[in-house]
């Protein structure tokens, strides 16, 4: 069957020089729970699974492979793995499983737990795009954007999301406060 060339259903589109494509945190979660329950095929269940809890945390997707591997071997719900961009020290975050997987079977994902990490994101990315547009990173840019919405502070999204260097979210958040503000005022017109 060949594969289809524009994503079943688009859900972001890729803003200019960014990895950010404008992924609406409320809208991809209810299509990821969905898709969890509906997959039939191990490996798409298994990658929906692992964006889903991407996008559950605001982690990078090899954290989330992790966590799902420990999951997967423990049933744990609260995991603690590595931060992946902190290479000197050994720090580690939460990640929480979604409920939605909780109440899974996940039985057929287990063949994943032997293939390398690098070859089970690359087809994560593959399949996000195909099916909805979207690339693994744009799942954390999400979270990101929920939270500032929900008024948590930048400080403490740094400390969720696992980032050492809280400018790192300061340019993004005022990067998006700015482009939101300037969309406002199309309004006073």
């Amino acid at each position: 069957m060949p594969r289809p060339r524009k994503p079943r259903r688009k859900l972001g589109e890729k803003q200019p020089r960014s990895w950010d494509y404008g992924v609406d945190y409320e809208k991809v979660y209810r299509e990821l729970a969905k898709l969890v329950q509906t997959e039939k095929d191990g490996y798409t269940k298994c990658y929906t699974s692992i964006a889903l809890i991407a996008l559950r945390n605001g982690s990078r997707i090899g954290e989330a492979i992790e966590a799902f591997k420990e999951f997967l071997n423990t049933s744990k719900t609260k995991i603690y793995v590595r931060v992946e961009k902190h290479k000197k020290e050994e720090d580690y975050r939460l990640m929480v499983i979604p409920k939605e997987l909780v109440e899974e079977d996940l039985s057929l994902c287990r063949d994943l737990l032997n293939k390398k990490k690098d070859h089970i994101r690359a087809n994560i990315n593959k399949y996000l795009h195909r099916r909805l547009g979207i690339n693994c990173h744009s799942l954390r840019y999400a979270f990101i954007t929920y939270m500032l919405r929900r008024g948590v502070s930048p400080s403490i999204i740094a400390a969720i999301t696992g980032h050492k260097n809280l400018n790192m979210i300061l340019k993004y958040t005022e990067k998006k406060a700015a482009e939101n503000i300037l969309e406002g005022l199309e309004q006073i017109q």
